[in-house]
């Protein structure tokens, strides 16, 4: 009879730098290690017996046990042995922001028994003589970025465009808006035309603009071809070559931008209802944190390119080339290739495809094999209707480097390589002298299809032309074209059919959970206004932008052992709520058991009033500053214009009573109404005036293997009053699977 043991199974992924491909490890504790069986996925793998400890980790929701937000994230350690020097064939792979995942169950089971205790990514490995020490993160790791992070190109023209100049806005960050926000200064884009953005992309409305905090009226009566109406215009071709009255704004909700009087020029501020990406509006905390990591933080590897290996198809046209057979050697097992060959004639020879595309940011990217007389080629991404208004690289395929980076004709330097926003390049070494080359950018403010094509150049890295005349043998090989809806191609693994694929690949970057955020969206005390803004050349970070929203209505978010977020709010376990797990004597680990003040604040005492900032005014004004009539006229606008929020207050004196030292929270929250906001202050009220306790206690690791935060887990023990039992939630975890035990911490 074959004994059963507890493995771990541990799959890391890796990148290889040189071809951009992924592989995955697989590594198993104990000594015999772990194969699948033929019906498993994956089928008949071998998992090496090298985990040494299979996880310390640790995953807190709160920082510090009393704001909501997401806390200081998931973290931990694993240990690998490498006395044989396994590892060292892996030194210059990429360890770092690639998903590891751990799983337990037993030797003689089948892999599909196996229960995911982790799914997280890395971060760069420490590798010693004997071990492999992998620090691993959750997907919050991600969140560690500046969420604006398109910069301004600096390259209008005779005042005309909207990246402003290299003496105002070049290389600052574009301005964000999220929901509803008050009183924002823009980006001035255009002295010239004096044009104005509040977020980089589509938004609902621009409620106002001010100028000394006097209100300017819409002009509707010039017109509008937009989806706003009125006063709203589709493009800024049109937004410019309008007229407009003295005293008026008009729009281009399209590009998050409005325009007014020549005359009016100082102390601009507005009102706006922001990000409608897609056409759509999100103004509540659920809404605008799946808004962040939907279109921040997770991206979509989608090949937007048809027959994307299939060069034989109509719809790959080549200039001054003949199309030819299959290369000898293609850069991928089973993938299409295609030889071209240059004609005799004069002018362009490449190949180019037109894609049904709309208006945003791609990247193309081809591979190519190139001839012996043609190492040099061009990837271009431009503008069907307007070929002047293109992105390009151009690329030495013998040296395997970038000559020059283009935007519309004009070189673009090294201080936008970072951000991948104005044109960007590259080029990947592939086997048997083949490359992958890519080009990146918004060739134009508008359009409706791409065009994407690769042409060669003829002469030197130091002096070569486009147009020439072709000798008739000369070109180059081509496999795998991509378009991703990105600032840098993503790995190929097409290819695609007659239509576009979509998400043939996964996305990367944490999925959302989507039960838990229907249930927040579900709850009427989640279900705030708020608003946020990132202005011109903020570089403020996802996490702290969704700390602060989620704070607004007492929201927290973590991750669950499959890698999804999860999001809820910070409230007592319903003494009718199911619990995931009960504890009791028989499975607290003895004398583990602890209490400790439930937050940090004033020594977790009870609160007695909860005083709350809400209504957000992002630009704040000195009286001086604004306009002396509203002085008298509006005095209340006034005083609030010369603070950052207002503020309300919940309190109940008889709390004191009973806690003298009784305390009063402060919560800052981006709740847009003061009616809203005295809500949340009466809640948040509620909650810290009664009794709250924090347990903190050690279990058995089988006993906690399934729980993830914000879990309701019920205690009965024989102290601190929990003799009959009660519910609690639980907001920390800290496991220890090299001894089998993990620390839980519960609120309620």
């Amino acid at each position: 009879m074959i004994e059963l043991i507890k493995v771990f199974l541990m799959e890391v992924t890796v990148l290889n730098p040189k071809t951009r491909e992924q592989s995955i490890l697989h590594f198993s504790s104990g000594g015999g290690g772990y194969v699948t069986d033929p019906t498993d996925n994956p089928a008949n793998t071998w998992y090496e017996p090298r985990i040494k400890i299979p996880l310390n980790w640790e995953s807190k929701v709160f920082s510090d046990g009393l704001t909501a937000g997401g806390g200081d994230g998931g973290y931990g350690t694993a240990q690998l042995m490498n006395h044989d020097g396994f590892f060292d064939d892996f030194m210059g792979h990429c360890f770092d922001g690639q998903q590891v995942r751990l799983l337990l169950g037993w030797n003689g089971n089948p892999y599909s028994t196996f229960a995911v205790i982790l799914t997280g990514v890395m971060c760069q490995p420490e590798f010693t003589w004997n071990y492999c020490n992998i620090k691993i993160r959750d997907y919050s790791k991600y969140f560690d970025k500046a969420l604006s992070q398109y910069v301004y190109l600096g390259n209008n023209v005779a005042g005309a465009g909207i990246e402003g100049t290299t003496d105002d806005l070049m290389g600052k960050t574009k301005p964000l808006a999220f929901g509803r926000c008050f009183n924002v200064t823009p980006a001035n884009v255009s002295a010239s035309y004096m044009l104005y953005q509040v977020h980089n992309g589509p938004i609902k409305a621009v409620d106002a603009v001010y100028t000394d905090a006097v209100a300017l009226s819409l002009d509707t009566a010039h017109g509008g071809d937009g989806s706003g109406g009125a006063g709203d215009f589709a493009s800024i071709a049109s937004l410019t070559a309008a007229d407009i009255s003295e005293g008026t704004f008009q729009t281009c909700l399209a590009k998050g931008i409005f325009k007014i009087a020549g005359s009016v020029s100082s102390g601009i501020t507005a009102d706006v209802r922001g990000c409608a990406r897609g056409g759509v509006y999100v103004n509540t905390v659920a809404g605008i944190l799946r808004r962040i990591v939907e279109s921040y933080v997770r991206r979509k590897r989608t090949n937007l390119c048809p027959k994307s290996e299939t060069f034989s198809d109509s719809g790959w046209v080549v200039t001054g080339m003949v199309k030819g057979t299959a290369a000898p050697t293609p850069p991928r097992v089973g993938m299409g290739t295609m030889r071209l060959t240059e004609d005799t004639s004069t002018g362009t020879h490449g190949l180019s495809r037109i894609l049904d595309l709309s208006t945003g940011m791609y990247a193309e990217s081809i591979f190519i094999l190139p001839d012996v007389n043609r190492k040099l080629v061009r990837v271009r991404l431009s503008n069907p209707a307007n070929a002047a208004n293109n992105c390009l690289a151009d690329i030495d395929l013998a040296s395997g480097s970038v000559l020059v980076k283009e935007a519309n004709g004009t070189a673009v330097g090294p201080q936008y390589e970072a951000t991948g926003f104005i044109t960007d390049g590259g080029v990947y070494a592939e086997e048997d002298g083949w490359s992958r080359v890519w080009v990146a950018g918004q060739p134009d403010e508008t359009f409706s299809s791409l065009k994407m094509e690769v042409v060669l150049l003829s002469g030197t890295p130091s002096s070569y032309v486009e147009s020439y005349v072709g000798d008739g043998v000369s070109g180059c090989c081509v496999a795998g074209a991509q378009i991703d809806a990105d600032s840098s191609p993503t790995l190929y693994t097409g290819p695609t059919d007659t239509a576009p694929a979509s998400g043939y690949d996964p996305e990367v970057g944490p999925a959302l959970n989507e039960a838990s955020f229907a249930a927040l969206a579900a709850l009427g005390s989640a279900d705030y206004e708020v608003g946020y803004f990132i202005p011109p050349g903020d570089t403020t970070t996802i996490a702290d932008v969704m700390a602060a929203l989620a704070a607004s209505a007492g929201v927290w978010w973590a991750f669950n052992r499959s890698g999804e977020m999860i999001v809820g709010q910070l409230a007592r376990a319903a003494a009718a709520a199911s619990p995931a797990a009960t504890f009791t004597a028989c499975e607290i680990i003895q004398d583990s058991f602890d209490r400790s003040a439930p937050y940090d604040t004033d020594d977790g005492v009870q609160a007695y009033r909860v005083a709350l900032q809400a209504v957000k005014n992002w630009t704040t004004q000195q009286k001086s500053a604004v306009a002396t009539f509203l002085w008298t006229d509006n005095p209340t606008r006034v005083d609030w214009l010369g603070k950052d929020f207002r503020e309300v207050r919940a309190e109940d004196l008889t709390t004191l009573a009973n806690h003298p030292l009784a305390c009063e929270i402060q919560v800052t929250t981006y709740i847009t109404n003061q009616t809203d906001a005295l809500a949340e202050a009466k809640r948040l009220l509620a909650y810290y005036s009664d009794r709250l306790d924090r347990f903190s206690f050690k279990v058995p690791m089988s006993e906690a293997a399934t729980l993830v935060i914000g879990d309701v887990v019920a205690i009965q023990y024989a102290r601190f009053g929990l003799d009959a039992g009660k519910n609690f939630i639980l907001v920390g975890i800290t496991e220890t699977h090299e001894i089998g035990t993990a620390t839980l911490e519960v609120l309620g």
